[in-house]
Formats: C-alpha cells, sequence, structure tokens
C-alpha cells in the first residue's frame, strides 16, 4: 500500500514538472538597489509633507550612531535630530554635529534633505510635528538663525547649564522652549546605567569624573518626541543592512 502511495506522488511530481517546465518565471529581485528606490519615494513625501518647525530624526550607520542611540531610554530607534526650516527660499534641516563626525566645522549647519537622510549612510528616519503656531515657526526659525549667525559650536560635554556651545537635542529642546514660553517643555533625563562606563571613557578626556555624569542630566532623541505637543507623521527604513 505504502509503496502504490509513494509511486503515486512521484507521478504527481512528474506531471506537474512537465507541465511547467516550459514556463518563465521571473526570479524575485531583493537586490539593496530595489529596496533604495522605494526608500527614494518614502523620502521623495516626506520632502513634500515636511512644514517648518518639524523635528526629523536619522539612525546612521555607523558604530558611534548606533551607541548614541542608546542615550534615549524608551525608544533607541535614533542617533541624530534637526529641524525643517526655510533656508534661500528652501526646505532644510538645521542641525549640528561634532566636527570628528562629518566632514565639516562642528557648527549650526542647513542641510538638504537627501543630504541629512542620506540613503547610503543612514538605517532609518522619522518625521515629527509640534503644535506650533505659524508665529513660533517665523521666531523658531529666528532663534536658529541667531545660532547659527554667533557661530555655536557642539557641546561635547554635554552640558545644558552652557548655552555659547550646544548637542543637537539640546539646540531644539532650547530653541522650542524660548519661542513658545516654556508651553512646549522638553523632558530631561540621565544616561542610562547601562551606559555609564562608556560614556565616562568618553569623557575621560575632557577631565569628567564619573560622578558627574551620573548626576547629568541630558536631552535624549527620544525626549523631543515623547511629547504631548508632538506627533509622528511618517516613519520608514532608509536601508537595510546586508
Amino acid at each position: 500500500m505504502k509503496e502504490r502511495y509513494y509511486i503515486l506522488i512521484a507521478f504527481l511530481f512528474l506531471a506537474f514538472f512537465s507541465c511547467n517546465q516550459n514556463e518563465s518565471i521571473p526570479p524575485v529581485n531583493l537586490t539593496h538597489e530595489i529596496f533604495k528606490d522605494t526608500a527614494l519615494l518614502y523620502l521623495d513625501s516626506l520632502e513634500k509633507e515636511c512644514r517648518s518647525g518639524d523635528l526629523i530624526v536619522r539612525l546612521g550607520d555607523d558604530l558611534i550612531s548606533d551607541r548614541i542611540r542608546f542615550l534615549s531610554e524608551k525608544d533607541h530607534s535614533y542617533s541624530h535630530a534637526g529641524i525643517i526650516v526655510m533656508h534661500n527660499n528652501q526646505k532644510m534641516v538645521c542641525n549640528i554635529s561634532p566636527g570628528d563626525l562629518v566632514n565639516t566645522a562642528d557648527t549650526i549647519r542647513f542641510d538638504i534633505i537627501d543630504s541629512f537622510l542620506n540613503v547610503n549612510e543612514n538605517l532609518a528616519c522619522a518625521l515629527y510635528r509640534y503644535d506650533l503656531s505659524d508665529s513660533e515657526k517665523i521666531e523658531l526659525e529666528k532663534v536658529l538663525n541667531h545660532y547659527h549667525d554667533r557661530k555655536i559650536h557642539f557641546d561635547k560635554i554635554y552640558d545644558l547649564k552652557t548655552d555659547d556651545k550646544l548637542y543637537c537635542s539640546e539646540m531644539i529642546y532650547k530653541s522650542l522652549k524660548k519661542v513658545t514660553n516654556g508651553r512646549i517643555e522638553i523632558a530631561q533625563s540621565y544616561v542610562p546605567r547601562n551606559m555609564d562606563h562608556l560614556i565616562s571613557l568618553f569623557f575621560k578626556k575632557y577631565n569628567i569624573d564619573s560622578t558627574t555624569i551620573v548626576h547629568r542630566k541630558i536631552i535624549a532623541i527620544d525626549n523631543l518626541y515623547n511629547n504631548l505637543h508632538c506627533r509622528l507623521v511618517m516613519k520608514f527604513t532608509l536601508k537595510k543592512m546586508p
């Protein structure tokens, strides 16, 4: 009985194969380039949808970005942030990065969106919107331009008490607080305990002891959008790692 069963299965297999052997079955293309084209379509939608005052966040594909994202307590999705502004009659991203991470001076900069969200260098991104009035958006751009004109440098010791140097999320936090007269207050947080050792090693070259680090509050990336005055507009993957 079993032999007849196996013979029947073999017959059906051969019959199926013979009926389909001349059919052309196109291969599924799962190359990076196909995915990249899809990401560019999403990116085009983001550029059309974004407005002045919107928060834009990204996750870089480098090791430092992978570590920075864990300074956030709740959401480890992103490592850098900027604000959409109208600059030279074009939607651009106002942001600041340390000079040793980008090929430019560590001052306030305005990047075109395609550059800030470069699909070859970033893994993911998101666009968030604050409930800003039109007048607050105008004031926000004035504040950011003022920082730029003053040539504010990146704050490598992440000290919220100083205004002559700023890091990316600190710049956004202080700008929003100023233009909304405190209506939008971004929460502060401490360096997560599991990051203490790594951050201590980083700050060692600036002669900052571990005790200072433990008690120093920061503005983590997820603090910027985990806020009642902020809502998600869109988020998507920019690049998949092989």
